[in-house]
């Protein structure tokens, strides 16, 4: 009876994190998964828009690439306290977010492009229209 019961109860563990797998995929999906995609492509103005896609799309598979190779490692290494780890992150990074990213919901991408020029910040690009330099600076 105790080998049966173990093996059980290790049945039940798999299904749970099965669950648990398929309930997190189901949610991410639905909100995180594609909001750095669309939120990247409105945030750029259109003439650095293409190129900056690439670059943030590269920096997307760089971290999905640093996170699948230390999650096993991770794992093995420290257990479960790992996805301790994880959560810190998401936590510091959702109040990143929450604080440093303004809302574009319902938002053209030329009230788009005012709101970051009027963000405190020196933003130096080359327009590719005309070749002139541009420097934003704003006090606000």
């Amino acid at each position: 009876i105790g080998a049966g019961a173990g093996q059980d109860a290790s049945r039940a563990k798999g299904y749970g994190v099965l669950a648990m797998d398929y309930l997190f995929e189901a949610v991410f999906s639905y909100s995180w998964g594609p909001v750095t995609w669309v939120y990247a492509s409105e945030i750029f103005p259109q003439h650095v828009r293409g190129k900056a896609m690439a670059v943030s799309t590269t920096i997307s598979w760089a971290f999905n690439f640093v996170a699948a190779q230390t999650s096993p490692l991770l794992l093995t290494n420290v257990g479960w306290p790992s996805f301790l780890i994880y959560g810190g992150v998401c936590l510091f990074g959702s109040a990143g977010i929450y604080w440093a990213f303004p809302e574009t919901k319902q938002k053209s991408f030329e009230e788009i492009d005012m709101m970051f020029r009027e963000k405190k910040s020196k933003v130096r690009f080359e327009s590719q229209s005309n070749g002139s330099m541009h420097n934003i600076e704003s006090t606000a």
